[in-house]
């Protein structure tokens, strides 16, 4: 599929979903290029920026697994969706290089779309794309619960995966 990088298995998403569940928020500053108006994120949509300094394990996991290297990341924060919220496709302005990682995916709803088009990714999945080149978002979510660790990467680097 189209965008869709890796799938991790039960082991690894478990273990990334805890790091992430214990990770330090950053509470010294708003989310580096993220709106906070409702302009993209939509009826309830919540995104809490996570602490790049502060959360070691986290980001030993990720340079671990996925050869993500932290000194490159410009945010890495979470975004959580709950029935009835979704984002409206936007072009990351900071951002060269957008990575996902789907933590928890909704029961019905809550589909990645990409360049006006649905994709249906399974929890573990692992997206990458540019951000500020594709126009992207995610559809409303009308049964369950979605989450996602998004990080996004420098414009002046490029970053090596999987």
């Amino acid at each position: 599929m189209k965008y869709l990088i890796d799938t991790l298995d039960f082991d690894s998403l478990s273990e990334l979903r805890y790091l992430v569940d214990t990770a330090t928020q950053d509470s010294t500053s708003s989310l580096y290029g993220v709106s906070t108006d409702s302009k993209v994120k939509v009826n309830g949509t919540f995104t809490k920026a996570l602490s790049i300094d502060h959360n070691q394990n986290l980001l030993k996991w990720l340079k671990d697994k996925s050869y993500l290297f932290y000194k490159d990341i410009l945010s890495l924060h979470t975004v959580s969706y709950k029935i009835g919220s979704h984002t409206k496709q936007h072009f990351d302005t900071n951002s060269i290089s957008t990575v996902v990682f789907l933590l928890y995916s909704s029961i019905e709803g809550g589909a990645s779309i990409f360049n006006n088009k649905e994709y249906n990714y399974p929890e573990g999945s692992v997206l990458q794309y540019n951000g500020s080149e594709i126009f992207h978002g995610v559809s409303t979510v009308e049964k369950g619960f979605r989450k996602v660790l998004v990080i996004w990467f420098n414009k002046n680097t490029k970053t090596t995966l999987i």
